[in-house]
């Protein structure tokens, strides 16, 4: 597939899983777990028509301020195999949170059930 070049800079994995824990982090921190696969599902097979339209609006503007992680968010998500990267570790994210609430609701729970036995009448033991 052909990629603009004009201001792409190659970036390693490192700096790539960077920007993919940010935008997860960000992505959790105001809850739009769902809707953020939902849209990045849909986005996935017009991402580099998508990404070509946003260099050509966008670059001008962040070139003259001086942004270049916005260059660098967009040089990788010209790329489908990393708009799945991102739906995967989202999806990752939100299977380990669910998986810890759980572990909370079952520590709940058998706490009441201790406080609903006989041992309530134990208050000293506690």
């Amino acid at each position: 597939m052909y990629k603009l070049t004009m201001f792409s800079g190659d970036l390693s994995i490192e700096e790539e899983e960077k920007y993919f824990n940010k935008i997860a982090n960000w992505i959790h921190k105001f809850e739009m777990d769902q809707i953020a696969i939902l849209m990045l599902k849909v986005y996935k097979p017009l991402s580099f028509i998508i990404i070509s339209f946003s260099r050509i609006a966008v670059i001008p503007y962040i070139m003259v301020l001086g942004h270049d992680s916005v260059v660098n968010m967009i040089t990788i998500f010209e790329d489908e195999k990393n708009v799945e990267k991102l739906i995967k570790l989202i999806e990752g994210r939100e299977k380990e949170i669910n998986l810890m609430e759980k572990e909370k609701s079952k520590i709940v729970i058998e706490k009441e059930k201790v406080k609903k036995s006989w041992r309530r009448f134990l208050t000293f033991k506690r």
